[in-house]
């Protein structure tokens, strides 16, 4: 197909146009789900309980191991009853009506318990939550490293077990903010794994 210098022009004009579309799209979708993110995490806001004040329901999963047992026996005596991690926030993930795991929120690591079977490679893990929200806070922590303003950066590790996702561990997140972003995010990101899986 021979096209004259005028039809050259006029295709490569309409193809920067539907680029710029295209990216004004991205955009809008992008805002989008930041704000299902804000507004899931303003709904959920009075749903934390802190671990001390929380008493699980006959179907509710069981505490995990990374959260300290206060009444472990100890040279046959009861241990104190004191949570030796009082600060700890549990908040009760939810898909419908039915509980896939929970989020405990340490002041040093937010744990991610999950029930349901889902695999890390179910979209949009790995695009929205592990490469934009985890790596964006990372690259802000590792400028701030190289500053000499901070020690650590913060941190992700997905465990699984037989292809499905068991739990997600988020060290030194250090703001509250943070811990809201990354709990509301998960939320998120996880019923959409739900639905593109079903």
């Amino acid at each position: 197909m021979n096209l004259n210098a005028e039809q050259i022009k006029s295709m490569a004009a309409l193809r920067e146009k539907l680029q710029e579309k295209a990216a004004s799209l991205e955009e809008e979708l992008e805002d989008a789900r930041l704000g299902i993110i804000a507004l899931d995490a303003a709904l959920t806001g009075s749903s934390f309980t802190k671990a001390s004040e929380y008493v699980p329901d006959a179907d509710t999963p069981s505490q995990s191991s990374d959260v300290p047992d206060a009444a472990v026996m100890e040279n046959n005596q009861p241990a104190a009853t004191t949570p030796t991690e009082p600060d700890v926030e549990r908040e009760l993930l939810q898909a419908g009506d039915h509980t896939i795991g929970d989020i405990r929120t340490y002041p040093d690591r937010i744990v991610i318990s999950l029930d349901a079977d889902i695999s890390e490679d179910t979209p949009p893990f790995r695009t929205f939550f592990m490469n934009r929200i985890i790596e964006g806070m990372k690259k802000k922590d590792a400028a701030e490293v190289a500053a000499g303003q901070l020690e650590t950066s913060i941190s992700c590790t997905v465990q699984s077990e037989a292809g499905r996702m068991t739990s997600i561990i988020i060290r030194d997140y250090r703001t509250e903010e943070r811990a809201r972003e990354i709990s509301s995010t998960a939320r998120w990101v996880l019923n959409r794994m739900l639905e593109y899986d079903s």
